[in-house]
């Protein structure tokens, strides 16, 4: 069977969360966003995401990031709760909307050890929307630092 994933870009410029608008999981995905790399633009898709109305609202709002297509990775994020509160991701909709968007997603859906079928689709799953975060970006310090040790290499080269 193919491996269908994408890689996930590098250093993505625009980032895509879809989520519920005012939830802990996006409290904590945009404070670690900002922690790590604040050089990156947030656009949050909100949806509801349990209950009867969140596989249509999910998959309205893939099909609005699809068509928006101007961000450079998806974050599919939702907090802990019972399997019946999960159920929205494992909606055959919600599943094949993530499978067919161009766009690179990640998950962090529930916490361990919850998985959904949107989690098997998603082209990297992480075990909590933090986690996923995490995953999602470099670390900017990281990348000061490299540069700095560059600057110094390059001028030791040069003289």
């Amino acid at each position: 069977m193919p491996d269908n994933k994408k890689n996930l870009p590098l250093f993505p410029k625009n980032i895509g969360i879809l989520t519920a608008h005012d939830s802990h999981a996006l409290k904590d995905v945009c404070s670690k966003l900002n922690e790590k790399y604040p050089i990156a633009k947030v656009f949050v898709y909100p949806s509801t995401v349990q209950g009867k109305s969140a596989p249509k609202s999910l998959i309205n709002q893939l099909k609005k990031i699809g068509r928006d297509n101007f961000v450079d990775l998806v974050l599919i994020v939702r907090g802990g709760g019972s399997l019946q509160d999960l159920m929205a991701f494992n909606d055959e909709g919600v599943v094949r909307e993530i499978s067919n968007l161009r766009i690179p997603t990640i998950t962090g859906i529930g916490h361990k050890p919850d998985i959904t079928l949107a989690d098997y689709v998603a082209d990297s799953v992480q075990e909590t929307p933090t986690a996923a975060a995490v995953k999602s970006v470099p670390d900017i310090n990281i990348l000061k630092q490299d540069i700095f040790h560059f600057e110094i290499s390059l001028t030791k080269t040069i003289k």
